[in-house]
């Protein structure tokens, strides 16, 4: 039965057939109302007084107590940091996390007390998007009191990867250009050293004809007289 201040909700009624029962869970309650529970045993002979139990669920404003959340990335870990308020009740939620560039579902991280202030994640991938949050809950349902997204430092693997694949494919191109250069300029080099041996062969042999001629003038000459 929902109660305030002023006036009484309508008594709502539940049976528990087993006598063996211990325990009862009331689900779909109002967790900013204040509750009124009887507890009446029932027997052949009728019903017993009602022993009379009165409280509320968490209210979602109040679980769990902390606030100005805040984080610090390192290559492979983030540190996440809260102030507990000024309250006696300790509170526990559980941090989840999931890599944002991969497929993968939530993954707890760890249960901790409201009263603990810090908490680690380790293990994480360097140079990564990473969607971290705080969720806190009770018997009905769960709360995201914190829900954030956090890049570790450093370089990610694949992006490295990448890098010195595309870096080893510019130096291979580079040594195929010097390769190429280097290949025509010895065949420049053999080229120019055959067409000067042509040449010398050329105008030593022009010599010898230009002797022989005089000299077969000359012969020609004798044997006319």
């Amino acid at each position: 039965q929902p109660i305030n201040k002023t006036h009484a909700g309508p008594l709502n009624s539940i049976t528990i057939e087993d006598p063996n029962k211990l325990n009862w869970t009331v689900y779909s309650l109002d967790p900013k109302e204040l509750y009124k529970f009887y507890v009446r045993a029932s027997t052949k002979e009728g019903e017993g007084p009602p022993f009379i139990i009165e409280g509320r669920t968490v209210l979602e404003a109040e679980f769990p107590s902390v606030t100005n959340i805040t984080f610090q990335t390192g290559d492979n870990y983030t540190l996440i940091r809260w102030i507990p308020r000024e309250d006696p009740r300790k509170m526990e939620f559980q941090i989840r996390f999931m890599n944002k560039n991969s497929e993968e579902h939530w993954r707890v991280a760890g249960n901790v007390s409201s009263s603990q202030a810090v908490y680690q994640v380790t293990e994480l991938l360097p140079g990564t998007t990473y969607r971290f949050k705080l969720v806190a809950w009770n018997k009905t349902q769960e709360v995201d009191i914190w829900d954030t997204e956090v890049q570790t430092t450093g370089i990610d693997s694949i992006k490295k990867q990448g890098g010195f694949a595309t870096e080893g494919w510019f130096i291979g191109l580079i040594s195929a250009i010097v390769l190429l250069i280097l290949i025509l300029l010895i065949l420049c080099f053999i080229k120019r050293s055959k067409g000067g041996k042509y040449s010398v062969k050329d105008k030593e042999d022009t010599q010898v004809d230009s002797e022989a001629r005089p000299m077969k003038d000359e012969t020609f000459g004798e044997y006319s007289d």
